[in-house]
């Protein structure tokens, strides 16, 4: 699963592709070496962050 987002004002395309085509790599490259490991997930989630929203809890 990839999810990508792409500025609409950006002016070089192949350096958007280039960039998008690493982290896939990279991401399946995690993968199927088993990475990350789930204690570092779970050490990871307890600072996510979007600056974009908070939830309310």
């Amino acid at each position: 699963m990839s999810a990508n987002w792409v500025n609409p004002a950006t002016d070089d395309l192949d350096a958007v592709f280039e960039n998008n085509y690493r982290a896939c790599k990279n991401a399946i490259v995690a993968a199927m070496e088993g990475l990350p490991h789930k204690s570092a997930v779970f050490k990871a989630a307890r600072d996510v962050s979007n600056q974009f929203y908070t939830p309310k809890k």
